[in-house]
This record gives C-alpha cells, sequence and structure tokens, in this order.
C-alpha cells in the first residue's frame, strides 16, 4: 500500500529557512512516517479522484475513493497557514493549475524530501526498467466543471 497526502508550501522567499511544505494526510501517512501504512493507504492501481474548487480566497479540496471515507480540507489562501507563513499567504500571487506525477525521488541525499537518496541512475530509460519511476493515469480530468 501507498499513502496520498497534499502540501501547502509556506509562501515564503526561497532562502527563507522557514520556507517548507506541510504535509496534510488523505490516505495513509505523509513524509514524516516511512512506515507501510497497511489498510490506511491506497493500492497502486486504485482509482481515487480529487476536486479542487477555489471560491474567492478559500481553496475547498475534496478526496474520495470507494475503500475509504472521503477526507477533506478547506484553506484560506489570503491567510497564512501558520505563524512562519507569509502573513497574507497567496493573496497577492497569481495561480495555475498543473495535473501530473511530480516525483520527488533523486539519488542526492540532500533534502529529505527533494533529494531522499532514492534508487535510480538519473538515465530515465534504465530507471523504468528497473522500476525506479512513477506514473500517473488520469480517467478523467475536468477544467472548470467542463
Amino acid at each position: 500500500m501507498g499513502s496520498v497526502f497534499w502540501n501547502y508550501e509556506r509562501n515564503l522567499e526561497k532562502n527563507d529557512p522557514d520556507r517548507a511544505d506541510i504535509a496534510y494526510p488523505v490516505w495513509g501517512n505523509t513524509w514524516e512516517n516511512t512506515a507501510e501504512p497497511s489498510d490506511a493507504g491506497i493500492a497502486l492501481g486504485e482509482e481515487f479522484s480529487y476536486k479542487i474548487e477555489v471560491k474567492d480566497t478559500t481553496m475547498y479540496l475534496t478526496f474520495s475513493t470507494k475503500r475509504h471515507d472521503t477526507v477533506t480540507y478547506e484553506i484560506d489562501l489570503a491567510k497564512g497557514v501558520d505563524a512562519k507563513d507569509n502573513p497574507n499567504g497567496y493573496a497577492k500571487d497569481a495561480f495555475y493549475f498543473k495535473a501530473g506525477a511530480y516525483g520527488q525521488c533523486s539519488v542526492q541525499e540532500s533534502h529529505p524530501v527533494w533529494g531522499p537518496g532514492c534508487e535510480g541512475t538519473g538515465d530515465f530509460a534504465i530507471d523504468k526498467k528497473n522500476g525506479d519511476y512513477n506514473s500517473v493515469t488520469f480517467s478523467s480530468l475536468k477544467l472548470n466543471g467542463k
């Protein structure tokens, strides 16, 4: 089993030591807990869906799958998420949406999230053959409900 979680990145300058991703669990664990999530997690190939809706300054996230309860989050993007965040959150920033798999695996060991010392060579053909890669399949993708 694997885990599903999402990150809120504090909206701070890149060199600010408090700039960090704050992980919110959906099913299974987050970066902080690397234990096998067993039935609390999600199986490889198990379908799930998520909806991102922004109304005014609030982002609503809804995650659903047949096997687990629906999980929801609500974040006011015009306020800092915690005391270390920008007090205006993302109120003055433009937004865009990307859909895909954004693997954080790197052979470097310089950062616990972006450089955790994963298996791999950096050569995609070799890594794919060895199973050291990630992928995602979308069965449906709607923008603005269309």
